[in-house]
């Protein structure tokens, strides 16, 4: 069990969906989406019929036949992801993977490494916006040995839209519930050495009263603006750069000290958001030797404001600079060797102006050095086979080694694929969980700098079956994982009267089913069906263990995407199932008190026509049938809303 320490944290439910599915144009996404390229199962591209462990992909066309305003949208589709929002658009929303904690999770935007080094290490993906994304890779378990310590339960990659035509553009403009209006514009092309891509999102909401009580409401407004270009100066030779910058400024309520429940109050945070990478490509030997120098850079600013007022200002940034060298023998992806060498430069500082409750001050850093060995290897039989190691030295921790070794056997061309994977990962204490701050305010909350890093070992085991027509596929995978090491970060310390972050004795077990299939009816109608099954439990100090919470054991979910009109016209309609899930209640008279949050129901439909080949107009609606609910104790969850917009695309 791990908190989020900020004015305004709001941990994590599962609500899992399924991916957006397929249009007239997409009808064979049971075949044809095995053939994607992938950047996050390798340090290299491969193709995601050739990973050995499980990954959901959303492409670009999966993603536009949904519409949705933010990314996490599209998480809530793949099995095994846990997407938790406190309240309507732009409220905190977190990602988990298998039941981990959203810290265990590593966030790539376009290769940068996205997570919040001053908001213990976790991505907020509200302000991550859908409108300019490509493709979203789901990669689950621990892949730390290609990834690094952020890696320990799973990576999410988002890719941004890309142009392969002289010239495109396209944007959209969208108005509805809330007063909520959002636009975006994306311009790019491509010549025969260069290619650059430019685009603008902007999203502005009134938003609603999140609170069980009063009538406030908490507004959200997200500005991002993305940059990438690319020059091959050679065929050998390439240089790529991007830059992404997001701001975005959201308000929060306070909490009630007498019911310790959200309560109106005029508090808000402002943050910026930067990412930005270079690097150069060189391929020798006809590319049987290809080399990649490159830096990654992100940068992040919050300001947390109560009733106006300056109350907590942190900044973290993050470099990684790296050399990675690969050698493929054969020409091609069937027999690869890959090494890395990287450096990691952290850094963290906090500001509190009020100082009555002690120094919260902080101004820190840390240094990582970092080598991965990785070898892929394929048979003509069928057999592919995928190693990795790392080997981490931090200057603050003891030296972490971890690795993954992955088997899979491909008969597709027969109907079915046998894969399995073993894999250990390691994730170390963030600046927050290690050093601490106060709450201005509210409960103290003191650092433990003797924490040790959490350490997990994963097996898992899955199949894929298909039809030879196409008409049917199934993705079916058991998992088992142990967590040792879990840093609880909302321990009770009597002595200092004061919460702290401390290792849980014995082993946090998590073992599930994660289910996924397709069915193309005919060539305009497409039904997909998903569930996941989850049993993650936390050991407790009288030796028993307990659910974690906000982990429902049962999710599912059904989506239905029908076109018709000569295809012209797409109707998509999602209905997602959210079990019955424990939480904890830190009010009154017990102050830590487990509950039930039911279980719920949410409907959602998108229909939209093309009314000439570069127009379509559409209308989207959410929570349908109007579902009460609460994915955190005390924050309502999105009452029904509808929107209606227009899209459009030119290309030459």
């Amino acid at each position: 069990m791990k908190f989020s320490h900020s004015p305004y944290h709001a941990s994590l439910l599962i609500a899992l969906g399924l991916p957006a599915l397929a249009a007239a144009e997409d009808a064979t996404v049971v075949d044809e989406n095995m053939e994607v390229i992938v950047v996050t199962a390798s340090r290299t591209e491969t193709k995601l019929k050739d990973v050995t462990g499980s990954m959901s992909v959303f492409t670009g066309k999966e993603i536009e036949n949904r519409k949705p305003i933010v990314a996490s949208d599209i998480l809530r589709s793949a099995p095994g992801v846990s997407v938790n929002r406190s309240g309507g658009v732009g409220s905190l929303t977190q990602v988990r993977v298998r039941g981990a904690e959203s810290n265990h999770v590593l966030v790539l935007i376009d290769g940068v490494e996205a997570n919040d080094i001053s908001a213990g290490n976790e991505f907020n993906f509200a302000n991550l916006l859908a409108n300019d994304i490509g493709q979203v890779e789901v990669l689950r378990g621990p892949q730390s040995s290609l990834w690094g310590a952020g890696a320990l339960a799973g990576v999410i990659s988002i890719t941004t839209k890309k142009s392969d035509t002289p010239f495109a553009v396209n944007g959209y403009l969208e108005g509805g519930s809330f007063d909520t209006y959002s636009a975006g514009l994306n311009l790019g092309g491509a010549g025969e050495k260069f290619n650059y891509r430019i685009s603008a999102g902007y999203v502005d909401s009134e938003g609603e009263n999140i609170s069980r009580e009063g009538d406030e409401k908490d507004g959200y407004t997200n500005k991002t603006l993305n940059l990438g270009a690319g020059y091959d100066f050679t065929d050998n030779v390439s240089l790529i750069g991007s830059y992404r910058h997001t701001e975005a400024d959201r308000d929060f309520d306070g909490t009630d000290f007498n019911t310790a429940l959200p309560i109106d109050a005029d508090n808000n945070t402002e943050g910026k958001f930067d990412y930005a990478s270079l690097k150069t490509v060189i391929g020798a030997f006809d590319r049987v030797w290809i080399n990649e120098i490159g830096v990654n850079y992100n940068k992040s600013k919050t300001e947390n404001f109560n009733e106006r007022v300056l109350d907590t200002g942190t900044e973290g940034t993050r470099t990684r600079g790296y050399w990675q060298s690969s050698w493929l023998p054969g020409g091609d992806d069937n027999n690869k060797l890959t090494f890395v060498a990287e450096r990691i430069h952290e850094t963290f500082v906090q500001e509190v102006p009020d100082t009555s409750f002690g120094d919260a001050n902080r101004d820190l850093s840390q240094n990582t050095t970092g080598l991965v060995g990785e070898y892929n290897h394929a048979w003509e039989s069928g057999w592919k086979l995928a190693l990795s190691a790392r080997h981490d030295d931090n200057e603050d921790f003891k030296d972490a080694n971890s690795y993954r070794a992955g088997l899979l056997y491909d008969r597709l061309e027969d109907g079915w694929q046998l894969r399995g994977s073993y894999g250990t990962g390691v994730k170390n204490p963030t600046f927050t969980e290690r050093y601490g701050y106060y709450e201005v305010g509210g409960p103290a909350f003191i650092g433990n700098p003797d924490l040790k890093p959490e350490t997990s070992k994963s097996w898992e085991v899955g199949t894929t079956l298909k039809t030879r027509n196409n008409f049917f596929r199934v993705d079916l995978t058991y998992f088992n994982e142990r967590l040792e090491d879990e840093i609880d970060g909302f321990f009770y310390d009597v002595d200092q009267n004061a919460t702290t972050a401390v290792n849980l004795d014995g082993t946090s077990k998590r073992d599930g089913a994660e289910l996924a299939s397709w069915f193309n009816f005919t060539d305009k109608l497409v039904l997909y069906l998903a569930y996941t099954y989850l049993d993650a439990r936390e050991p407790e100090v009288d030796g028993r263990s307990d659910l974690e919470i906000r982990r429902p054991r049962h999710i599912a979910s059904a989506n239905l995407n029908y076109a018709f009109f000569n295809e012209r016209g797409k109707l998509n309609i999602n209905a997602d199932y959210n079990g019955e899930q424990e939480d904890i209640f830190f009010g009154p008279p017990t102050y830590d008190e487990r509950v039930t949050l039911d279980a719920y129901t949410l409907v959602s439909a998108l229909v939209s026509f093309r009314v000439i080949d570069n127009l379509e107009i559409y209308a989207r609606g959410e929570n349908l049938l109007n579902k009460e609910y609460e994915e955190v104790v005390g924050f309502d969850g999105q009452s029904r809303a509808g929107y209606v917009g227009f899209r459009f695309d030119w290309s030459l």
